[in-house]
C-alpha cells in the first residue's frame, strides 16, 4: 500500500489546514506580486489562480505577451500537484507545452490546473486558461519532477524574506550569471 511506502512523495488528503498554510506561502512569492497572480481556489490534485494583465508587462501595450501566460500555466501546474505532495519534497518543470488560441488584452484570466497522472518521480498536469468571457485563451501540459529536499534545504528561509541583492553584487546587462546549467551534461 502506497501510504506505508515511504518512498512515495505524496499525502492522501489535502486539508483546509494544508490549503491555508499554502495560500499563505503562495500570497507571499514575489512573482505573484510582480505579475499580479491571485490564487482562486485549492483542492487535491487542483489549483485556480487568476491573473489581470498589467499594461507594463503587455506586448506593446496592447495585449499580454505570451511568456506571462506560459508563466501561468506553470505555476498553476506546480501548485496543482503541491497540494498533494509532502513537506520534504518539490517539483521542477522538465516540460512545458503551451498552446494559445487567442490575445488577452485587458480582462481577468483564470488558469485551472489539474493532475492527470502522479508517479513516483514525474507527474503530469493539465492547465486551461479560460477568459472572463469563458473564451478558451490557452492549453497547457507541464511534466514536473518530483524531488525530495535534503534536512538543510528545509532549512532555507521563505520566499517572503529574500530581498534582492545591492545593485552593485547584480550582474551587469548582457552578463551571464551560472544557474547550475554547467551541471548538465
Amino acid at each position: 500500500m502506497r501510504r506505508d511506502d515511504e518512498s512515495w512523495p505524496y499525502i492522501e488528503r489535502f486539508t483546509p489546514a494544508q490549503a491555508a498554510n499554502l495560500r499563505e506561502t503562495l500570497d507571499k512569492l514575489p512573482l505573484y506580486q510582480t505579475i499580479g497572480l491571485r490564487l482562486e481556489k485549492l483542492a487535491k490534485d487542483y489549483t485556480k489562480v487568476s491573473l489581470l494583465p498589467r499594461p507594463e508587462l503587455a506586448q506593446g501595450r496592447i495585449m499580454s505577451q505570451g511568456g506571462i501566460l506560459a508563466i501561468l500555466v506553470d505555476v498553476v501546474a506546480g501548485q496543482a500537484l503541491r497540494t498533494t505532495l509532502k513537506l520534504d519534497h518539490d517539483v521542477v518543470t522538465v516540460h512545458l507545452d503551451t498552446k494559445y488560441f487567442r490575445p488577452v488584452r485587458d480582462e481577468r484570466v483564470f488558469a485551472e490546473g489539474s493532475v492527470v497522472r502522479k508517479g513516483r518521480n514525474l507527474a503530469h498536469i493539465d492547465v486551461a486558461v479560460i477568459s472572463e468571457r469563458g473564451a478558451l485563451v490557452a492549453r497547457g501540459w507541464c511534466v514536473l519532477k518530483v524531488t525530495r529536499q535534503s534536512s538543510s534545504e528545509l532549512l532555507i528561509p521563505n520566499y517572503g524574506a529574500l530581498q534582492d541583492p545591492p545593485a552593485s553584487e547584480r550582474p551587469e546587462a548582457g552578463v551571464s550569471v551560472l544557474c547550475g546549467a554547467d551541471q548538465l551534461h
